[in-house]
């Protein structure tokens, strides 16, 4: 009999200590569980903590990098030399070579028939006549002469063989002592609708009146006309106004010639007060050459 309740309490001690082993086990897993959780979110903490450190010191690099970099192309570029399109009064630009001008046509008066007799820039693309005006281009007249034969502005410019993409018109000296300016301008607007609409796309320079001397202002007072510095200057405001007005350029001549005293240099002078000398017309293709609306670069200009 007692060799029963031995073998009976045997029985019993075995199944509890299988159980404690378990539940032994049990809490050492679930110890280790949350000892390697709370390791890893201690670590992500970290991470996030190290990221925002990082972060923040490569946006002060980068903003410095970017600053640098910015210095530094600003140096490499070379200076644009495109003006943007709000521009009317054509500001100074880099030196541009004479190749723009193979495209362009120069139409004007007397003083363009200096400018083109003087080789100073592209002579064969002048279209000039002496004596001529505003009013005598919006009525169709043959005043232009190419090769001994008359022509009207738009078949004379025909003549040329190509389609200008830069018209430059540089008149208005010989109605000054005719016209009141008022009246003046409105022919300049008709001859300027017309051209715009026959070159649609067309860069079109409106060029400043040059200034004349004291001594021609006097001759053309006896002779009865008022032709004066003054007036061309009013002039020449309202050429400006009408170039913002039609959205084209205005190219200031009259600045290249006019001497400290507000009249034209002596040195260009030749000797009549109205007209120029050879170096005079070179001021005016230096002139063109430096106030442009974009174009090919010297080689020294963008050194």
């Amino acid at each position: 009999m007692s060799r029963k309740i031995i073998r009976q309490t045997r029985k019993t001690k075995a199944p509890l200590f299988v159980l404690l082993s378990l539940i032994i086990i049990v809490v050492i897993i679930i110890a280790t569980i949350f000892t390697l959780f709370l390791k890893d979110d201690l670590n992500k903490d970290n991470k996030v903590q190290i990221g925002k450190i990082s972060n923040t010191s490569s946006q002060v690099t980068s903003g410095a990098d970017s600053k640098e970099a910015s210095k530094n192309s600003s140096k490499e570029q070379p200076k644009p030399v495109q003006v943007p399109i709000n521009y009317v009064r054509v500001p100074k630009s880099d030196q541009v070579a004479v190749e723009y001008f193979k495209d362009a046509v120069f139409i004007g008066d007397s003083i363009s028939v200096g400018f083109r007799n003087s080789q100073a820039l592209v002579p064969q693309n002048v279209i000039a006549a002496q004596n001529i005006g505003f009013n005598q281009i919006a009525s169709d007249k043959p005043v232009f002469d190419v090769q001994s034969k008359k022509y009207t502005l738009f078949d004379a410019i025909k003549t040329l063989g190509f389609e200008p993409k830069k018209i430059y018109i540089l008149l208005g000296t010989n109605g000054l002592p005719w016209y009141d300016n008022s009246a003046h301008i409105e022919y300049y607007e008709t001859v300027l609708d017309r051209i715009k609409s026959t070159y649609p796309k067309s860069t079109i320079y409106l060029e400043s009146v040059p200034p004349i001397t004291n001594e021609a202002e006097l001759r053309y007072k006896r002779d009865g006309k008022t032709f004066t510095n003054e007036k061309i200057n009013e002039f020449n405001k309202m050429v400006e106004a009408l170039a913002e007005k039609k959205k084209v350029f205005y190219l200031n001549i009259h600045e290249a010639l006019v001497n400290k005293d507000g009249v034209l240099s002596d040195d260009y002078d030749a000797k009549d007060g109205v007209h120029l000398m050879r170096n005079g017309y070179q001021a005016m293709a230096d002139y063109y050459r430096t106030h442009t609306v974009g174009g090919v670069l010297t080689p020294e200009a963008s050194e």
